[in-house]
This record gives structure tokens, sequence and C-alpha cells, in this order.
């Protein structure tokens, strides 16, 4: 999600600092809903910022990701996913994204549900997941 803690927070730093060096490869697209817990705030230094109709971070928001890539015709198997640490909405979207045939990186000893699912509920080995470094 695009917001500005977690995950986000570190996209929008490599991408800042690739795209100095001159050496950014890629877009970061970062989807937040219309009214985000107070503690939280739009990751800006992703490329792009897309507002989701929700109040709170929920699968909706991932769910229009995907209806955003499947309808710019990116094939789900050039998607790469990195999961790290994450809740409830971060099994939903490995598992959104392991149907629909995108790749899964889980970084290890990060723990939440990208490691609990990784290790516990058979996706080691599955097809599309590997084990960041």
């Amino acid at each position: 999600h695009g917001t500005s803690e977690g995950i986000c927070c570190v996209i929008g730093e490599l991408s800042e600092r690739l795209a100095k060096s001159g050496q950014k490869k890629f877009t970061s697209v970062g989807y937040h809903p219309t009214r985000m817990p107070a503690h939280l705030s739009p990751e800006q230094r992703c490329d792009r910022l897309i507002e989701v109709e929700e109040i709170d971070l929920t699968p909706q928001v991932a769910l229009q990701m995907w209806v955003d890539i499947l309808a710019a015709r990116i094939d789900p198997s050039e998607v790469r996913l990195l999961a790290i640490g994450g809740g409830t909405i971060a099994s939903f979207e490995i598992r959104l994204a392991l149907a629909l045939g995108a790749s899964v990186a889980v970084v290890p000893l990060t723990g939440g549900a990208a490691e609990a699912k990784y290790k516990v509920q058979g996706y080691k080995g599955s097809t599309g997941v590997q084990a960041g470094p």
C-alpha cells in the first residue's frame, strides 16, 4: 500500500535514491484508502499515488491494485510481490498474487503473515514463491 510506514516507506526511499543516481528502472505505484488512520499518510515518494474509496486499509485496496494491473493488460506473471511481515491484509495479498500467477518473494525473519504463510501453510516450494535474502 502507499502509506508512509513499513515497506512502502522503504520502497519510497529506494525509489528516490535510485532516481537520484540515474539507476531507477521501475515505476512505483502506491495505493491508499481515502481516509487513513491518523498515524498514516500517503507515501509521497511513489511515482504515482492512487486513492481507493475506502475508510481504512482493507483487502479492497489490494483488489483495486489488481483490477488496475489487469486493466492495463499487464500479465500477472510480470508482477513481483515483496512480502515483509504483515497481517491479515498481507496474507490476502500473498494468496491473491499467487492465485493470479504473480511471483512472491518473502523476506525471512520478519515475522507476520508473510513468513507464517511461507513456512506453515505450504507456500514454501510453491510455484512463484521464494525466500528473499
